[in-house]
Order: C-alpha cells, then structure tokens, then sequence
C-alpha cells in the first residue's frame, strides 16, 4: 500500500485559467474531464480543477512513479463516480506502470475551500 497527498493553491489555479484558459486544461486533463463545468464561475471552476489537479499530484504520488521519468497528466484520469465521489483511471504509462508494481486500485478523496485544495490518494 502508498499513500500521495497533495495541496494545491486555488489562487494559482484561478491564474493560469485567466492567463491561459483551455489550453492550460488541455495539458493537464482529457476531454472527458472537462464536460459540464462551463456553467460554473471563475471562482468555482478554479476550486474544482485545482481539486482534480491536486488529485492527480497525490495519484502520481501514491504510484511511486520514478520522479526522472515522464509522465503525462493525462495518463490519470479523475472521475466521478455513481455515487459522486471522485474515482481513478489510469491510462497508458500510468497503468502500466501500476500493473508492474502489483497496484490494482487508486483510492481517492479531494477536498478544498476557496483558497486551498488537497487530495489523499491511497494505491493497493
């Protein structure tokens, strides 16, 4: 079992969507990740992806990738589930990855006010 924590300044996600919008979303997260949040306030939108990007970080963490080797952002998939509570999906590298070292499942919680987001991964 390893566990991956991150924290994630709001403030700087707010940023980066002001100064490069999609493009900056694009890089971090798939297109399915980026439906149904067009609705949402700046405020709201930037507390909302800087959870998902928070929960990545703690994912890529939990996964004891090589810190010297690449790994794409897109390759760890933040979902919600049924029951809405935020899921994994490893792709490509990142399942590979976890397949070689015996990781069968990510577990996830994601949590943020207006100024913080932090994510706890757990992989097993």
């Amino acid at each position: 079992m390893n566990t991956g924590v991150d924290l994630v300044d709001v403030g700087e996600v707010a940023d980066a969507l002001e100064h490069f919008g999609e493009r900056y979303l694009r890089r971090i997260h798939r297109a399915e990740e980026l439906t149904g949040h067009d609705g949402h306030s700046p405020a709201r939108r930037a507390q909302h992806f800087a959870g998902r990007f928070a929960a990545k970080e703690a994912v890529f963490k939990a996964l004891h990738f090589p810190s010297d080797r690449a790994l794409p952002w897109t390759d760890i998939q933040i979902i919600s589930t049924p029951g809405g509570w935020p899921g994994v999906v490893l792709h490509d590298r990142a399942r590979t990855w976890a397949s070689s070292q015996g990781i069968s499942q990510v577990e996830l919680s994601i949590t943020h006010d207006r100024t913080m987001a932090m994510a706890f991964a757990v992989a097993v």
